[in-house]
């Protein structure tokens, strides 16, 4: 919306430079408009080189074992959340009807620019003022809002207060002079507990917290101030629980290259992925036959959400080779990037490849992730391929781009179907 403003103000001043001013106005607000996009550009690298440069030093030993499991009582406030999170929604459709509202607007700023021919420049400096007082409107409307959600900073200080005092916790250090363990022990990665410290340190919370916790009621009295960093690195909403909070910023800093080591895969406790449930066995029978009709993306969503959390250590342990787990684990965070599927979905190698990825169409997103893949393995992907993609499993995938990688055929073979 910054940026918006910005643009509109430029627009507006470009308009009055050309009608009032003379060449050197004019190249004077040029010049000013390109070190503003230059600057906003430089402060968006930079916050993404301080987010990527924080490390807190934890011990290896923490992550050779598995992770403890938290027994409660956590920090819920279910009805208080329920009003929160009804707040939030309402919050999130106006910003989007702003957002649209503005995109129209700047449409049809954009459209009648050929009028400044018969107008002159004036002309932009009415185009300028319009966006710039729509914008105005529009920032004026989320002051309110922003005013609605700070009151439920002390509210919720209250309630973490409250609950903390009939349940005491041991305190917390997590910053980079004080890791404590026995917090760090809940996660099963190190990726995801620096970014637990992280987030424990951003919500400026001093006792332990556990994944379980509601995200909302850790931050307490910072709640409206977390929920602004988060969309800093473009989170649509806030997460639930303090464990899922972590998760996503485990993502934000680690986007794909996680390379899973020989010596640490072979601390794992390998496992056999589960059994398909007998709706998702049918929809991969059905999809061997090439029967795209029975594609549902509400059973695929349902039964991500009967399986456990994501986690880099219970993930891993479902694959026969360091390779093949560091290759999944990669084609996942690309899905949950490019195909916004859900942070948390931990999918099993016999799963069919459309839970997690979906590719049944031409759509946007579904181009961009196989660009990706392509990118991020360095293979070419052929467009039979692509076709049969939909009736593969995640395991045949992994084994198609392991090949792919290694040069066996350079015809883009088929995996060998299970």
């Amino acid at each position: 919306m910054q940026s918006s403003l910005i643009f509109a103000i430029w627009l507006t001043a470009l308009g009055s430079a050309i009608h009032w001013g003379n060449g050197w106005w004019t190249a004077v607000v040029v010049m000013a408009g390109m070190l503003c996009f230059f600057f906003r550009c430089l402060r968006k690298k930079k916050w993404n080189r301080q987010l990527a440069e924080v490390q807190y030093e934890l011990p290896a030993e923490f992550f050779t074992a598995p992770p403890l499991e938290a027994a409660g009582p956590f920090l819920t406030a279910p009805e208080e959340e329920a009003g929160l999170l009804k707040l939030e929604a309402e919050i999130a459709r106006r910003d989007d009807r702003e957002r649209t509202a503005l995109a129209v607007l700047f449409l049809v700023i954009v459209c009648t620019l050929p009028l400044g021919k018969f107008f002159g420049s004036l002309f932009l400096v009415w185009a300028g003022s319009a966006f710039t007082a729509a914008i105005l409107i529009v920032l004026a409307g989320r002051a309110i809002c922003r005013k609605q959600r700070l009151r439920w900073n002390s509210r919720l200080q209250l309630l973490r207060d409250g609950r903390l005092a009939i349940h005491p916790r041991p305190p917390l250090q997590p910053g980079p002079d004080g890791v404590n363990d026995h917090f760090c022990r809940h996660y099963s990665t190190a990726a995801e507990a620096e970014a637990a410290c992280l987030l424990a340190e951003r919500t400026k919370i001093d006792v332990l917290v556990y994944p379980q916790d509601s995200l909302r009621l850790v931050a307490g009295g910072n709640y409206v101030q977390l929920q602004e960093w988060f969309r800093q690195f473009d989170a649509t909403e806030l997460p639930k629980t303090f464990g899922q909070g972590a998760a996503v910023l485990a993502h934000r800093l680690y986007p794909y290259r996680r390379h899973i080591t020989e010596t640490a895969f072979q601390m794992l406790e390998h496992r056999e992925p589960p059994p398909l449930t007998p709706a998702l066995e049918h929809v991969r029978q059905e999809l061997k036959r090439e029967n795209w009709e029975v594609l549902d993306e509400e059973l695929f969503h349902q039964e991500i959400l009967r399986r456990p959390v994501m986690s880099e250590r219970l993930f891993c342990s479902y694959w026969p080779t360091a390779e093949e787990a560091d290759i999944a684990l990669r084609i996942r965070n690309l899905a949950v990037t490019h195909l916004f599927r859900e942070v948390t979905m931990l999918p099993y190698p016999n799963d069919p490849l459309p839970l997690l990825t979906y590719i049944v169409d031409d759509s946007l997103e579904t181009v961009e992730f196989l660009l990706a893949v392509e990118e991020e393995f360095q293979i070419s992907i052929p467009d039979d391929a692509v076709a049969k993609m939909p009736a593969w499993s995640f395991a045949e995938l992994v084994a198609f781009i392991r090949e792919k990688q290694r040069g066996a055929d350079r015809r883009s073979p088929s995996p060998a179907r299970e």
